[in-house]
């Protein structure tokens, strides 16, 4: 699918998505275990220009709003540092749209911006074509360049936080 998708221009795949609502049970979280857009890959490894972005919030699995999304960005921004691109499927059958309302409700309050499709696959390509450049060590205090991709916006890079270990006995 994602091979035909590409061929196709479409780079961003939402199609996979939190249903049926006995199964979603009204409980956030990330089911493909990362909230972060991937490419998919075939079987030999080589990666086709195709995102999957998990749709965790579509107004079609008995999922209670705000809670849910509130939950899901409380988990992002917190000390849990489950970051990612929560997804949304709103029908606008009928405006205003609760479901769609709450959502952004909920962004706005946790300083979160809302964007398009495009908007995303725009950062995506942007951060991926970041890069970091010449890593250098003084003493223990580590620099770096960044060259931060066209359309990546507002990235942050994050670096792990080591506490060297004790000597052994």
């Amino acid at each position: 699918m994602p091979e035909v998708e590409s061929a196709h221009g479409i780079r961003l795949d939402t199609n996979y998505y939190f249903w049926p609502p006995s199964w979603v049970n009204d409980t956030p979280g990330l089911f493909t275990g990362s909230g972060i857009p991937m490419r998919f890959a075939k079987l030999d490894g080589t990666i086709i220009d195709c995102y999957q972005a998990c749709t965790q919030m579509p107004d079609e699995s008995g999922e209670s709003f705000p809670a849910f999304c509130d939950a899901l960005l409380d988990r992002a921004l917190g000390p849990q540092g489950y970051y990612g691109v929560f997804t949304t499927n709103m029908h606008f059958d009928f405006t205003p749209n609760a479901g769609s309302d709450a959502v952004v409700a909920s962004a706005q309050a946790h300083g979160v911006p809302v964007v398009s499709a495009r908007q995303m696959l725009n950062w995506l390509d942007g951060k991926n074509g970041s890069t970091f450049a010449d890593l250098a060590w003084s003493g223990n205090q580590l620099s770096f360049t960044l060259g931060v991709g066209t359309g990546a916006r507002n990235l942050r890079g994050m670096l792990p936080s080591c506490r060297p270990r004790p000597a052994s006995r």
